[in-house]
């Protein structure tokens, strides 16, 4: 059986260990890719696929509207099964992914304190990974994902949670 292609979209604070972690996991053919393409020669990538199986979102969202843009343009390129935005977002946000770029959209952020990539790493495996989908499918498949490298899972009810439950943390810390 093949291995899944993922693609980690931002190779930042979040993104960096996140596609790390997959990678060490040796469960999948892990991409990564950034606007910045000194990132991308850090890690080695050298080429793209045209399609993957999973695409990881960990880039900032300046505004909802732009943020839904961009990654709209993504999906497009690289045509994922299953997009997971491992943002802040605004309430909403993925749900909004989902309605324009009509794939499988969740919503799952990452917390912890952003000190290092070895560090983050640390805290990814460390804290368990709330997990929303836009319908069952979407959360099911987000959840096994996580949990086949390694990460503790929680799915919640739907991406309103974990987006709101995100902003509340981000502003507690």
């Amino acid at each position: 059986m093949a291995k899944e292609k993922v693609l980690v979209v931002g190779l930042g604070e979040v993104g960096r260990p996140l596609f790390k972690l997959l990678r060490e996991s040796e469960q999948f053919v892990v991409y990564g890719f950034d606007i910045d393409e000194g990132k991308m020669h850090e890690i080695g990538q050298t080429t793209l696929p045209s399609e993957v199986d999973i695409m990881h979102i960990c880039i900032s969202c300046p505004s909802r509207d732009r943020f839904v843009h961009v990654v709209d343009g993504y999906v497009k390129r690289f045509k994922p099964k299953l997009v997971i935005i491992n943002s802040t977002v605004p309430p909403g946000t993925t749900m909004d992914v989902h309605k324009l770029c009509g794939c499988l959209a969740a919503h799952s952020p990452v917390r912890g304190v952003h000190k290092s990539t070895e560090h983050m790493k640390w805290e990814l495996k460390r804290w368990t990974k709330y997990v929303s989908g836009v319908n069952a499918k979407a959360a099911e498949s987000t959840r096994k994902h996580f949990e086949k490298f390694g990460l503790k899972t929680k799915v919640l009810k739907n991406c309103t949670d974990t987006e709101l439950a995100k902003l509340f943390e981000t502003t507690y810390r």
